[in-house]
């Protein structure tokens, strides 16, 4: 579905006088009359329905499809705080999972200092992220509507673009590290604060909405951990990762993970080392950003990043200066440095964190077919007289399910892993692959130049998403064949179930639990990981086949 075929629901709330009209009239562009019926208007081409707040709209959006609204709550820049009412109507919204915005009208009436500490209690008491500063519509220093309108239509988009995936980007640390220093420099602007004093990020994880080379790109930032509240750190990560769990789309899991740590002492913590073997063990691959590497000599600096991999297992640590301070006796500032080895370890790293994740993602989903199926199999009734053959149209039901849900599967999600990868190319694109093959050292894949580099040659003009879209005309035909030839005989359902069946009906519900089990016990058990191995064995080989081809045909179009 495409959110151009719809019109786009836009409701506003907020108390009174907290600008909601002349929040209208801003992203209208004219005067539009106070109403209680809803306005239908076009903006940037697009057709919207406005809705203002009233006494009923908790009952009408009840009875409302969730995707097609968009709903933004006005609070005053005025305030030096949300009021616990307003917090509590904009949980109460994002609970019921609607889109929300939350729109900081008046902005040009406040001081910078207070409305960063005002988005902070915002943050703080609603957990909602999507903040947008907007000035008054009479104000000469007019700004903040066309934010307003990239977040209102990009929400819009999110909800109702079939396959729409955005690039999620998680960046950990503890306070003071140079977490936002990292990502104002990866994203080219400030999006964070930075400097001396009390921590910048309130306490959560929160993403910024970016656009890069126009592609859509959430970085999220976390709260980072202070003297005393690294149980609080422990919980938010854990609910964090239950929350993009391998069980869950692909779209919600983070694609690339950032746990920073200062250079300057030259030493990593338990807690640091616990945080990131919590995302190692959830097969996450995590890169080590070793912040304000300007501190530390290239001997300690190395020394270091060898500890580092020792004491938490990573594979891949980046020294990065993103904004390194002058020092005594210099007359300039440094240049920041690192930061291309950087982009190149996130595309490298996503490729990993898709491989071992994948086949635990696939497993997750059989499970809950199988499950369907033995629910959809109990109801049937069955006329079969002859137990043997009643007893194979059973297992074979299963066997059939199973076999053809696993390519699909495996097809859809290397069709994902491809969208994902683009928008990485997208972020990388501006990185000279051929500067040498020092990229080894940090760990970085071989088919980050393989698949990539040449779409870096000047004299070569080669549309990635016109490539990737004929490869996987290819890859709809291969996970049928390589599949069948790494997993072999693993569903031969019939060895695995010994048991004499009878034509009563408990006893045929009895069979086909003996038959779901067996297949879900071989699939998921920890004892048995040949399944998920080999699941994952195809998974990467198709990669492999498919990054060849896609090689190939850049090789072929560029002699042509």
């Amino acid at each position: 579905m495409s959110e151009n075929n719809q019109k786009l629901n836009l409701l506003i709330l907020g108390q009174h006088a907290s600008g909601k009209s002349a929040l209208i009239n801003s992203f209208v562009g004219n005067n539009i009359k106070a109403s209680d019926n809803p306005i239908e208007v076009k903006v940037d081409n697009r057709d919207v329905v406005i809705f203002e707040s009233n006494t009923n709209f908790q009952i009408f959006l009840e009875s409302a499809d969730k995707n097609s609204f968009v709903i933004t709550y006005c609070v005053s820049s005025n305030s030096i705080g949300i009021s616990d009412e307003d917090a509590s109507m904009i949980k109460k919204i994002i609970i019921d999972e609607y889109s929300v915005i939350i729109a900081l009208t008046k902005s040009d009436l406040s001081v910078k200092e207070q409305l960063t500490e005002l988005v902070k209690n915002i943050k703080e008491k609603t957990k909602c992220y999507r903040i947008v500063t907007i000035s008054n519509i009479e104000a000469n220093n007019y700004f903040g509507v066309e934010e307003y309108k990239k977040a209102v239509f990009r929400a819009f988009k999110r909800n109702n673009t079939e396959n729409y995936i955005e690039l999620n980007l998680l960046v950990l640390g503890q306070t003071g590290v140079g977490k936002s220093s990292l990502l104002n420099a990866l994203v080219g602007k400030k999006i964070e604060e930075t400097g001396i004093g009390k921590p910048c990020t309130p306490e959560g994880i929160f993403p910024h909405e970016e656009t890069i080379d126009g592609k859509d790109v959430v970085i999220y930032d976390s709260w980072g951990l202070e003297v005393g509240k690294s149980d609080k750190w422990y919980n938010m990560i854990k609910e964090e990762l239950k929350y993009r769990s391998v069980d869950k789309d692909m779209k919600d899991w983070y694609h690339s993970v950032t746990y920073c740590i200062q250079a300057g002492g030259a030493k990593i913590q338990d807690f640091d080392i616990n945080i990131i073997k919590q995302f190692l063990e959830d097969k996450y691959n995590v890169i080590v950003a070793l912040t304000k590497a300007d501190q530390l000599s290239e001997e300690k600096e190395k020394e270091f990043i060898e500890i580092i991999k020792n004491e938490t297992g990573v594979e891949t640590v980046i020294a990065v200066g993103a904004a390194p301070e002058i020092k005594r006796g210099m007359k300039e500032t440094p240049k920041p440095f690192g930061l291309e080895e950087y982009k190149y370890s996130i595309l490298a790293s996503w490729r990993k964190i898709f491989i071992d994740r994948i086949p635990l993602h696939i497993i997750e989903k059989i499970k809950i077919d199988i499950n369907k199926k033995r629910d959809e199999l109990k109801k049937k009734d069955f006329k079969e007289n002859d137990l043997k053959k009643l007893s194979d149209s059973i297992k074979e039901e299963f066997d059939t399910l199973v076999k053809n849900n696993m390519q699909e599967y495996v097809k859809t999600s290397i069709q994902k892993y491809y969208k994902v990868s683009e928008t990485l190319y997208s972020i990388n694109k501006d990185i000279d692959i051929f500067s040498g093959n020092d990229h080894e050292i940090y760990g970085f894949y071989s088919f980050v130049v393989d698949l990539f580099s040449h779409l870096l040659i000047s004299d070569v003009v080669i549309d990635i998403g016109d490539v990737i879209g004929s490869i996987l005309a290819t890859i709809i035909v291969s996970p049928v064949v390589i599949l069948a030839t790494v997993i072999g005989g693993l569903f031969d359902i019939g060895r695995l179930i010994h048991y004499n069946l009878s034509g009563k009906k408990e006893d045929i519900n009895y069979f086909i639990d003996r038959v779901a089990d067996g297949i879900i016990e071989n699939i998921s058990s920890e004892e048995n990981k040949k399944f998920e191995n080999n699941l994952r064995d195809a998974i990467n080989e198709i990669l492999e086949k498919s990054d060849e081809e896609l090689k190939n045909r850049l090789e072929n179009n560029k002699k042509e």
